[in-house]
């Protein structure tokens, strides 16, 4: 399916799904969240669907023409991920800001920043939950990949990815059974940079 223009800036989560499943205050300021959703879309989401699908169900969030099938894979599974990996994400975009200045941490007269210990403390429970999610979307649709034909079915065009039917979990060690030997090193693996053995 070649790549629709129209729908490629399409963001399958919106802000009040995040609001709505994760911790994020209604008075957040949206624009601080939106590119974080985006980013998930592209650099978590699409490694698991592939390009192709990623594609055909946005253009179909944009026709309004998911099929059941698609708007259950969406609310049970993606939408789930998409808010713990946008929380991981967000939490170093709501801590600090880029100004004229260079980067400045957030402060407020109310409140105090948390420290860089607090901060990598949630980031890391937020990728935890965001890759318990991804797995059950992987393991969801290896078992139901007849119902989503352009996920099955899925073409290598220049610059698309293949889904992802492997893994999900993103810890700091990635330790690969293909990779053995005395040798450990660090590399690109299944669409995630970690140490291999």
């Amino acid at each position: 399916m070649p790549l629709n223009p129209a729908a490629y800036n399409v963001l399958l989560l919106s802000v009040q799904d995040l609001i709505n499943g994760s911790y994020v205050q209604p008075n957040v300021d949206a624009q601080t969240l939106i590119p974080s959703i985006k980013l998930v879309q592209d650099q978590y989401l699409q490694p698991l669907l592939g390009t192709e699908f990623l594609n055909q169900l946005q253009t179909d969030f944009v026709n309004n023409a998911l099929s059941t099938n698609e708007i259950n894979l969406l609310n049970i599974y993606i939408k789930p991920m998409m808010c713990q990996y946008t929380m991981m994400e967000n939490v170093f975009a709501n801590s600090f800001k880029y100004t004229v200045k260079g980067l400045e941490q957030l402060r407020s007269d109310n409140s105090e920043p948390a420290s860089q210990g607090t901060v990598e403390a949630f980031s890391e429970r937020f990728r935890s939950a965001g890759d318990f999610y991804a797995q059950r979307l992987i393991e969801y649709l290896k078992f139901n990949y007849l119902l989503f034909p352009t996920y099955n079915e899925s073409m290598v065009n220049q610059g698309d990815m293949l889904p992802n039917r492997r893994n999900a979990y993103q810890g700091n060690f990635n330790l690969h059974p293909d990779h053995r030997g005395s040798r450990i090193g660090r590399g690109y693996y299944g669409g995630r940079f970690g140490i291999f053995v």
